[in-house]
């Protein structure tokens, strides 16, 4: 979840941000890696400034882009390293 107070929670862009970064979720999560890419570039779009999030998310989707999801997929990534 982002998050945010109040005040930014009520604004239509801070709306759109969480909608589409809900949408890369989604699309992640059930391996719909083309819909998950231009939900990830829509949040770059619309939330520059929480481009290290977004780095890490393009850096997971990268990893699994190119095929199918792997046997037994949950949408879960495990961290490999601390």
């Amino acid at each position: 979840a982002l998050l945010g107070d109040p005040t930014a929670a009520a604004k239509p862009d801070w709306k759109a941000l969480v909608a589409a970064n809900q949408a890369f979720l989604d699309a992640y999560r059930t391996g719909d890696w083309e819909a998950a890419a231009a939900a990830l570039a829509r949040c770059r779009d619309l939330g520059p400034s929480l481009e290290a999030l977004w780095a890490l998310h393009g850096k997971r989707l990268a990893a699994v882009r190119g095929g199918p999801p792997p046997e037994g997929w949950q949408g879960i990534h495990e961290a490999e390293t601390k």
